[in-house]
C-alpha cells in the first residue's frame, strides 16, 4: 500500500480575498470557538424566561391560591409575622403575589450603624446581622408560612443563573467566559449580516431531507427570523458587564464624582461602605435618579400608616405598573419609610422606585417621573429590561421563549453544518488521493475522516441533544430525590450534568449514523416521563391542577408533553430520512492543509 506524502499533494493556490471573504472567515471562527458554550447559554437563558413558573412547579408543597388576595389581608399577615419574628431588623421586604407568583416572599435584615461598625469586631457585626435576618414564604390567604416541609431546590433560578455564571466554577471565571463568548457572538452576528447575500430569499427557503443543504437552510432561516432578537440579546448582555468590559466608563465618573472606589469595590453591600460613600450615594440617588433616601431612625416608637393605603395611592398614579415588592426601612419608628419597587412598561427604567413615609403615608417622590440627568441610564435600563423581558405578559414571554429556541437552533445548525462541510471536504480530497494512487499502480489508500472532525461530531450530538436530556434529568431529580435529604438542591444540579455527561459516552460508543435518532428518542422518553413522575410523587398532577385552574402546574406538565412530542416526531422523521455516512478504515496518509475560508 502506497503512502501519500505532503510532496504528492498539489500546492494550494491562494487568491487575494475580498472584504466579504475575510468576513466569512471571521464569522466562522468567531462563532465556532465558543459555539458549545453559546448553545448552553442560549438554552439555559431561554428557560430562564419562565424561571418563576419552573420554581413554582419544583416546590409542589406550596398550595395553589385560586383567587387574587387583597393587599390589606396580605400586609396584615406579613406585618404580624414580621413584628413577632423580626422586631430587631431595620429592613422589612414584602413581595406581592402576581400572575406568576401566588405566594409572598418576606425578607428581613439589619444594617450595621456607623457606631456599631466602630465598636464591634467584624465577627460581632456578622453575628448581629445574621441574628436579625431571615426569609420565609407566606401564604397570602391564611398567613401560614412554609418551612422545612418545602423541598430545597435550585428551581428555575438555578437554570437562569447558569446562563451567565455557568456552574462548578468560581462566579468570576464563569462571568468572564460568558463575556468573551458574548463578544464573539456579537462579532459573528455582524459578520453574518455582511456575508449574507440573499437575506430575504433565505427567509422563505427550506429544502427538507437534503442533507447538508437542509442544515444550511435551517441555519439561514433561524438566523434571519430571529436576527433583531439576537442582536438585542447579545448587545444587552454585554451591557450587563459594562463595568467589566470597559471599567473606565463605569468607574471613571464614579471616581470623578468623589467616590472612594476601592472601598466601593471591596464592600459586600451598600450598607457596608464608609460614611463618605454613604453620603455620596444619597446625593446621587436623589439628584440623578430622583430617589429620596430613607431618613435615619429617630428612636421614637410610632404606629405605621396602613400599607394597603400606600399601595392604593401608588396604583392610582401608575395603574399599568406591576408592584414587585414593598420595603420598609426603620419599621415602627417615627421616621419609618416605605419604598415600592415596581416594573414599569417599555421606555421606562428597568426597575422603578416610589418613596412614602410609612408613618404618615405621605408620598415623598419616585423615579418614575423625569430624571434630572440620566438619559444614558434610561437607555441602558430599557435595554436591560428588554433582555430580561421584565415588562412582558405571558404571550410575549412565550414569544421570547420560542425566539430563544430559534437562536439555539441557529447555533446548533451552524455547528452541525461546519462538521458536515469538513467531513465532505476530507472525504472528497482523500478519495481523490486514493484514485490517484490506484491509477499509479501503487494500490488504493483507505481514506478516513480526520479525528478532529469526528470529535466535533461527537460534541455536537452530545451537546445539542444531550443538554436538553440533562435538563429533563434535573426536573426528574426534583421529584425523585427524597424531600428531606440533605444537600438535595445541589444533587438536582448534579443529576443534570451526570445525565449530560452520559450522552457524551453514548456519542462515542454508539454508531454515528444512529446516535442522533437514539438520543432524540431518549429525550422524548425523558420529557414524557416528567408529568408521570409528578403524578406518582405529588398531588399536583394534571388530574388535580386542570380542574383547580392551577395553570402554572398544569402548563408545565403540558409543556413537557409537548416537548416530548417534538423530540419523538423529529426522531421518527430522522429515522426515515437518515442518510448513512459510514466512516472508512484508517490510512497512513498525509492530510492536506485546509483553507479556513472553505
Amino acid at each position: 500500500m502506497a503512502s501519500i506524502t505532503k510532496a504528492d499533494t498539489p500546492p494550494i493556490e491562494y487568491e487575494e480575498r475580498g472584504f466579504r471573504q475575510v468576513m466569512s472567515v471571521v464569522h466562522t471562527w468567531s462563532t465556532l470557538v465558543p459555539i458549545w458554550v453559546l448553545y448552553f447559554v442560549f438554552i439555559t437563558g431561554t428557560i430562564g424566561y419562565f424561571h418563576v413558573e419552573i420554581t413554582n412547579w419544583m416546590k409542589p408543597e406550596i398550595d395553589h391560591v385560586a383567587e387574587p388576595v387583597d393587599d390589606a389581608v396580605l400586609f396584615e399577615h406579613a406585618t404580624r409575622y414580621l413584628g413577632e419574628n423580626a422586631a430587631g431588623a431595620t429592613t422589612w421586604s414584602i413581595s406581592l403575589p402576581s400572575e406568576r407568583r401566588e405566594t409572598s416572599f418576606i425578607f428581613w435584615s439589619r444594617n450595621i450603624t456607623p457606631e456599631e461598625r466602630e465598636t464591634l469586631t467584624p465577627a460581632q457585626q456578622e453575628e448581629l446581622r445574621e441574628s436579625n435576618s431571615g426569609n420565609v414564604v407566606l401564604d397570602p390567604v391564611t398567613g401560614a408560612t412554609y418551612g422545612d416541609e418545602v423541598r430545597a431546590t435550585g428551581g428555575g433560578d438555578l437554570l437562569y443563573r447558569m446562563h451567565y455564571v455557568l456552574h462548578y466554577m468560581p462566579r468570576a471565571m464563569g462571568e468572564y467566559i460568558v463575556i468573551i463568548c458574548t463578544i464573539l457572538m456579537f462579532a459573528g452576528l455582524v459578520t453574518g449580516i455582511i456575508i449574507h447575500k440573499k437575506i430575504f430569499k433565505d427567509f422563505f427557503t427550506f429544502r427538507p431531507a437534503k442533507g447538508q443543504r437542509s442544515w444550511l437552510d435551517v441555519h439561514n432561516i433561524s438566523s434571519v427570523m430571529t436576527l433583531p432578537f439576537q442582536l438585542m440579546i447579545t448587545f444587552s448582555g454585554m451591557l450587563f458587564y459594562l463595568a467589566t468590559i470597559m471599567p473606565l466608563v463605569f468607574y471613571g465618573p464614579t471616581a470623578t464624582f468623589g467616590f472612594d472606589v476601592e472601598d466601593f469595590l471591596t464592600s459586600e453591600s451598600i450598607a457596608d461602605v464608609n460614611p463618605k460613600n454613604q453620603e455620596l450615594i444619597g446625593i446621587l440617588a436623589e439628584e440623578v435618579f430622583g430617589i429620596t433616601p430613607a431618613p435615619e431612625a429617630a428612636g421614637v416608637q410610632a404606629s405605621m400608616a396602613p400599607l394597603s393605603d400606600i399601595t392604593s395611592d401608588f396604583r392610582s398614579r401608575y395603574p399599568d405598573a406591576k408592584i414587585d415588592r414593598l420595603i420598609l426601612q426603620n419599621p415602627s419608628d417615627q421616621n419609618a419609610a416605605a419604598t415600592i419597587r415596581f416594573v414599569p412598561g417599555i421606555g421606562s427604567p428597568a426597575i422603578g422606585v416610589a418613596n412614602y413615609s410609612a408613618a404618615t403615608g405621605e408620598r415623598l417622590g419616585d423615579s418614575a417621573g423625569e430624571r434630572q440627568g440620566s438619559v444614558a441610564g434610561n437607555i441602558q435600563a430599557t435595554i436591560l429590561s428588554l433582555h430580561e423581558g421584565r415588562f412582558s405578559p405571558i404571550a410575549l414571554r412565550w414569544l421570547y421563549f420560542l425566539t430563544g429556541l430559534a437562536g439555539a437552533a441557529m447555533i446548533a445548525s451552524g455547528a452541525v453544518l461546519w462538521a458536515r462541510k469538513r467531513r465532505q471536504a476530507y472525504e472528497t480530497e482523500l478519495k481523490r488521493f486514493a484514485k490517484t494512487s490506484a491509477q499509479s499502480g501503487d494500490g488504493a489508500a483507505d481514506p478516513k475522516v480526520g479525528k478532529g472532525v469526528i470529535f466535533v461530531e461527537h460534541m455536537n450530538v452530545a451537546t445539542i441533544i444531550g443538554l436538553p436530556i440533562g435538563v429533563a434529568a434535573y426536573f426528574l431529580a426534583n421529584r425523585l430525590i427524597p424531600v428531606g435529604l440533605e444537600g438535595r438542591a445541589s444533587l438536582e444540579a448534579d443529576a443534570m450534568f451526570i445525565a449530560w455527561a452520559l450522552t457524551f459516552v453514548m456519542a462515542v460508543i454508539r454508531p454515528s449514523r444512529r446516535i442522533w435518532t437514539e438520543l432524540m428518542w431518549l429525550a422524548c422518553a425523558a420529557y414524557a416521563s416528567i408529568p408521570f413522575a409528578n403524578a406518582f410523587t405529588t398531588n399536583r398532577h394534571l388530574g388535580a391542577s386542570l380542574p383547580d385552574g392551577d395553570w402554572m402546574m398544569a402548563g408545565f406538565d403540558l409543556t413537557m408533553f409537548g416537548i416530548a412530542f417534538l423530540f419523538g416526531l423529529t426522531a421518527y422523521r430522522s429515522a426515515i430520512t437518515r442518510v448513512d455516512i459510514k466512516p472508512q478504515p484508517n490510512a497512513a496518509i498525509q492530510q492536506p492543509v485546509m483553507d479556513p475560508a472553505q
